[in-house]
C-alpha cells in the first residue's frame, strides 16, 4: 500500500540529520503522478512534505516541494504562501517564480502576475515566459498599451520556440483588439494559429471577438467547434460557442452551451452568468434572466451596461 509506505518513512523525515535531499528522492515518484495517485497518497504526500518545512526551516527546496504538492492536490492559495517563503529563502530557482506566476494566473489574481512577473524581471531578465506572464496581466486589466510593450519584448526573447511564439501572438491578438486596432488584432490570431493549429487560447479569443465583430460568425463557429474537441467541457470554450450562436440569433442552441459552462464551472465566472442572463432574456424569460444579471453583479462584475438591464429589465446591446 503506497500510502502507508510514505507514512511509515515519518520517522526517517522527523531526523533532521537525514539529507534533505534523500527525502524528495522518496517523494518524487509520487510528485510526479499527482492528481493520479491511490486514495491517501496526497495526504501522506502533504503531511511529510510538511515535517520537511519543520524539519528543514531554512532550507528553500522543502518550501517549494510542499508548495508544489499543496497546488497539485487543489490548494492554490496555501501553495502561494509557500512559494513565498521559498523565495524569501532563495529567489534565485527560476521555476519557483514560473510557479507563482502560473498559480496567480489561474486564480485571476491579475495584479499580482503583474506586481511578480516584474519582480522576476529583476533576477531572470532574458525569460520570455516572464515577459509573456507580464503582457497577459496588463491585457486582463485593460492596459493594452503596456501590455503591447511587454509582448513584444517576450516575442524578441523568445528565439525558435514556436509554442512560445504562438502564445505571445495570440495575446497581442487580445492587446490589439483591446487597443481598437481590429487589423493587427486578426492578424496576430492569424499568426498564433499558423504557427499552432491547436492554440486553444488562439481558438477560443480570435472566435469570441470574430463575433463581436459580427462579420464572420462562420469561421468563428468553425474555431470554436475545433476548441471544444480539443478541449471539451472548458466552460470558457463552452462560453464562447454559445454567445456566437448568441450573436447569430440561435437562441435555444446558445442557451444550451451556456448552460453546458455554468454546469462547467461558469456560475463562478461573472461574465458567463451576464451572458446567460442574455439568453434567456432572448427566449422571453425575463425574469430568470434579472436573477442571472444579479448573479453577476454579485460576483463583482462593474459594468454600466448590466447595471442598466438590471434596473431597466432589458438588454442594451
Amino acid at each position: 500500500n503506497e500510502a502507508q509506505y510514505l507514512l511509515g518513512l515519518k520517522p526517517l523525515f522527523n531526523r533532521n540529520e537525514v539529507g534533505i535531499d534523500i527525502k524528495v528522492k522518496e517523494l518524487y515518484p509520487y510528485i510526479n503522478q499527482l492528481p493520479n495517485v491511490k486514495n491517501g497518497v496526497p495526504e501522506a504526500l502533504l503531511e511529510l512534505s510538511e515535517i520537511m518545512t519543520a524539519v528543514h526551516p531554512n532550507d528553500a527546496k522543502a518550501f517549494a516541494i510542499y508548495a508544489d504538492i499543496l497546488y497539485y492536490t487543489g490548494n492554490p492559495m496555501e501553495a502561494l504562501t509557500q512559494y513565498h517563503k521559498t523565495l524569501e529563502l532563495d529567489n534565485s530557482v527560476y521555476s519557483v517564480w514560473e510557479q507563482v506566476l502560473i498559480v496567480n494566473e489561474t486564480l485571476g489574481r491579475f495584479d499580482e502576475v503583474i506586481k511578480m512577473s516584474e519582480n522576476a524581471m529583476d533576477y531572470f531578465p532574458n525569460q520570455a515566459f516572464i515577459f509573456y506572464m507580464n503582457g497577459m496581466g496588463y491585457n486582463r486589466t485593460g492596459d493594452y498599451e503596456d501590455a503591447i510593450d511587454a509582448l513584444e519584448q517576450a516575442m524578441m526573447m523568445s528565439g525558435s520556440d514556436e509554442v512560445m511564439k504562438a502564445k505571445i501572438h495570440s495575446e497581442l491578438g487580445v492587446s490589439y483588439f483591446g487597443d481598437k486596432d481590429i487589423k493587427r488584432s486578426n492578424k496576430n490570431f492569424e499568426a498564433a494559429l499558423a504557427l499552432d493549429a491547436n492554440n486553444l487560447s488562439a481558438l477560443n479569443n480570435y472566435s469570441y471577438y470574430l463575433a463581436l465583430q459580427g462579420n464572420d460568425l462562420a469561421k468563428a463557429e468553425k474555431l470554436i467547434k475545433k476548441a471544444d474537441n480539443l478541449a471539451p467541457n472548458q466552460a470558457t470554450i463552452q462560453d464562447t460557442y454559445g454567445f456566437i450562436l448568441y450573436k447569430s440569433k440561435k437562441y435555444n442552441d446558445a442557451e444550451k452551451w451556456f448552460r453546458k459552462a455554468l454546469d462547467n464551472g461558469g456560475n463562478m465566472n461573472y461574465v458567463i452568468l451576464e451572458h446567460y442572463g442574455d439568453v434567456l432574456y432572448q427566449l422571453n424569460r425575463t425574469d430568470e434572466a434579472v436573477t442571472y444579471w444579479q448573479k453577476a453583479k454579485k460576483l463583482g462584475s462593474t459594468s454600466k451596461k448590466l447595471d442598466k438591464k438590471i434596473a431597466e429589465r432589458k438588454i442594451f446591446e
